[in-house]
């Protein structure tokens, strides 16, 4: 009966991880019996599916301009796996690299923070991202565990600054980490951590009332992503393939791209019909939008003060009476989202009444 029972075990042992029983999916063998394996997306690997897909989100992505952060690098490569195979800084650049080209291949300018191993500090990478004049700022990073015996933890996250009610919390870029986060995570077949319900977080949750320097500092809209855990002891064995790396940038270009598609309210100041007439400023800003704007959802902040305002749901635009405001420098921000709960791109201006 023992010989039998050890007989069993070794075929179950060995046929575990054979290819030929699930050739759709990359299998790699450990000496440990241990399998790590991901999906090739076949809307990547199929070039008449890539090309059908790239075709679709370039309507959307030609004219958009995106600045890419491969973090870490340079004298900075400390973050390793266990296996000594994984460094963090070069599967950031190597992500990174692989989504500037499908994002150009879609038709949208990019500019990154490094395009070698270089150090970079913070300062820098947000000090580039603001002269740039790009629409979006998306952070590359992989993350990790301190402790080994936690050597299993192993989750996708995409993180926002600040907390939501805060003044510095940003509606659309918690949206834009949803997209990312939701299109990246099914990519690479791993889930968003118990720490959050849809797998987005808040970088106070890292660093309280501070939050991650570039998504501070970065002017434009800021997400940090944390792809998955390097210290992680089966996800280490997907990261040292390039392959995986390259399913990791689509992941996150499919979650660009279909944030783009669904679209989002833009605001402008309409220099025209904002007037001043017998010291009573009106200031007139148009809303673009191709769905109904939620009128409940609308906020217009002047120093972190809500004021009044009428809003033109024909025209689509917001009329701001200013003359019950003192002299002074102000800082105007309006919010406001559409019936699918789209929240505008970012609307911020400084303002001085005389």
């Amino acid at each position: 009966m023992r010989n039998e029972i050890f007989i069993l075990l070794t075929i179950i042992l060995i046929t575990g991880c054979a290819s030929s029983k699930i050739p759709e999916k990359e299998l790699i063998t450990f000496d440990d019996i241990q399998c790590a394996y991901y999906e090739k997306p076949e809307d990547l690997f199929d070039s008449v599916l890539y090309s059908k897909s790239i075709t679709e989100y370039s309507e959307f992505l030609i004219g958009k301009k995106i600045f890419l952060d491969p973090g870490h690098g340079g004298q900075d490569r400390k973050n390793i796996s266990p296996n000594g195979k994984v460094v963090e800084a070069d599967i950031n650049l190597i992500v990174a690299k692989y989504l500037t080209g499908f994002l150009e291949h879609a038709g949208a300018e990019v500019e990154l923070s490094r395009a070698s191993d270089e150090t970079v500090s913070l300062e820098d990478r947000a000090l580039l991202a603001n002269k740039s004049k790009t629409d979006f700022f998306i952070s590359i990073h992989h993350n990790s565990t301190e402790d080994t015996t936690r050597n299993w933890v192993n989750y996708t996250a995409a993180f926002y600054h600040a907390n939501p009610g805060d003044y510095e919390y940003d509606y659309f870029e918690h949206s834009l980490a949803r997209y990312i986060q939701r299109d990246l995570s099914y990519t690479l077949r791993n889930s968003g951590g118990l720490g959050s319900f849809d797998g987005t977080y808040s970088d106070y949750l890292i660093k309280p009332n501070e939050g991650f320097y570039v998504l501070r500092e970065v002017k434009i809209p800021a997400v940090l992503i944390e792809c998955s855990f390097f210290t992680s002891r089966l996800e280490q064995q997907r990261l040292q393939i390039e392959e995986f790396n390259k399913i990791e940038a689509w992941g996150i270009f499919k979650g660009i791209a279909n944030f783009l598609k669904t679209g989002y309210p833009l605001l402008t100041l309409n220099q025209v019909r904002s007037v001043k007439i017998n010291d009573n400023l009106k200031l007139i800003v148009d809303v673009d939008s191709k769905k109904n704007i939620n009128t409940n959802s609308i906020k217009v902040l002047l120093n972190k003060d809500e004021i009044n305002y009428i809003f033109d749901e024909k025209n689509k635009s917001l009329e701001i009476n200013l003359n019950d405001a003192a002299p002074g420098k102000y800082e105007l921000r309006i919010i406001l989202s559409d019936e699918e709960n789209m929240f505008n791109y970012p609307f911020t201006r400084q303002i001085i009444i005389k």
